[in-house]
Order: structure tokens, then sequence, then C-alpha cells
């Protein structure tokens, strides 16, 4: 499952053009999918000092690209005494260039805050005017989960009342997908099944979410009655999927 094209209005965030061209699709796709859950609340009761920002990313793979071009130098000079292809300096710094043109863009100011993961959930706090802690987590395929549950936590704590949850992964790149492979292979048919003993692994795909939490305090009144019951509902099955993988005992 991978995405398409990501398209984003020029004048949908505070961010110059040239800025969200050259920037990773990760972030541009992070604060679209941001964007639409703020856009979704029924009630926004946010204060800015009360309300942080947590992030799970999975590595970017295009942020690579800006080293292997510094690295094409050196490797094309190796490749010209191994091959003994006895290219001049200009022959040789020529074909450089060219390795590199087809490498990707070189790097600049607006790449690299485009490329850095880890400025992921600063980008959304400076976007939509939050004014609390912003964390970025990357925890492989836990990412979304590790940012959930510090968010959680921060609420429970009483060090915020809203906080901004999302988790993005772009893992479409082959080499993720050969490396995710090699050591966890994919299910060769198709269907992923987590949490079960018959699972043949995963499916490789892409995508983000994000969610808007509160401390039920700090929610509407309409919404106190609902929120216990999905609670129950939510340990309810949680308990049952705890039974279903308990492993049985030896006879």
């Amino acid at each position: 499952y991978y995405l398409g094209d990501l398209k984003i209005p020029i004048n949908r965030f505070r961010i110059p053009p040239k800025e969200l061209e050259e920037m990773l699709p990760q972030q541009l796709l992070m604060l679209k999918v941001a964007a639409g859950a703020l856009d979704d609340l029924q009630s926004d009761t946010r204060q800015s000092h009360r309300t942080g920002v947590f992030v799970g990313v999975g590595l970017d793979l295009g942020t690579t690209q800006f080293h292997f071009r510094w690295s094409l130098l050196e490797k094309a000079r190796q490749w010209n005494r191994e091959l003994e292809l006895k290219l001049s300096d200009d022959n040789l710094n020529e074909w450089v260039d060219s390795l590199r043109a087809a490498a990707g863009p070189a790097l600049n100011a607006n790449r690299t805050m485009g490329a850095l993961g880890g400025i992921v959930a600063s980008r959304l706090a400076r976007e939509f005017r939050i004014g609390g802690p912003s964390h970025t987590i990357s925890c492989e395929e836990a990412s979304g989960m590790r940012a959930l549950e510090a968010a959680v936590r921060a609420l429970q704590q009483g060090e915020l009342d809203h906080a901004l949850v999302g988790a993005v992964d772009l893992s479409g790149d082959v080499r993720a997908a050969l490396a995710v492979d090699s050591g966890r292979a994919y299910s060769r048919n198709g269907e992923a099944r987590p949490f079960s003993r018959d699972t043949e692994g995963a499916i490789p795909g892409e995508g983000a979410a994000a969610l808007v939490l509160k401390r039920l305090d700090a929610a509407p009144t309409w919404m106190h009655a609902s929120i216990p019951l999905r609670l129950i509902t939510w340990r309810r099955m949680a308990a049952a999927t705890r039974r279903r993988t308990r492993p049985r005992r030896a006879r």
C-alpha cells in the first residue's frame, strides 16, 4: 500500500512555497494529516501553553541521498583506479558531476530543514501555534504507539490538557523494503494478521495518522458519558486479545 501524489495547496500552511517544494514528503504528509485532525475538532478549547505535540516517525531514506552525493567523489576516484579507467582530472570531475545530478539535488538550507526527521513535531507546533512541549519519537514500527504513550502520560500527570499525536512512515523506498524483508519477511499471501500466531508477516505500506487527545476534565460535558463506555469497551477488547494470544501450557 503506497501513496501516490501528495498535493498541498500553496497557501495551506505558513511555509514559503520554495521550502514546501524542497522538504521531504514525510514532513508534508504529517502536516496535512495533523491539519485534518485539528480541523475535525468540534470544540477547540486548546490553550497554547497547555498543548503538546508527540509524533512518531520512521526513517525516511531520502535523507541518505545527500551523504551519497558527498561520497561520490571518493567513490569515483576508487572506481577509476580499480577499473583502470585512466580518466583525467577534468573527465573525472565531469563524471562526478553527472553522477551527483542523477543522485538528486544538492543540500541547501531548505533541504536541510526539510530532511531533519527530528524536527517534525516542532514544525507542527510552529504551524499550529502550539506552545507546549514537542517530541519526535523514532522506534521503528512502534514509533506511533510510543508517541501515543508519551502523550497519554503527559495528560495523566496533568502536564498538559491537550495533545496532538501523530505518526508517519514512508517506507516505500526499495532499500527500506529489502532491509525489512531480510530481517522479518513480509507476508507472502498479501494478508496481515497482527497479534495472530498464524501471521506470515506484515505488509509494506505508507501513511500517516493524527488525533487530538484531551483530558476528561478538559472535554465538553456532553463527552463525559461516552468516554468511560469507550474505555470499558477498549479494555474488554484488550483483555479478549490477551486471552486469545496467551501461550498454551505444555501438557
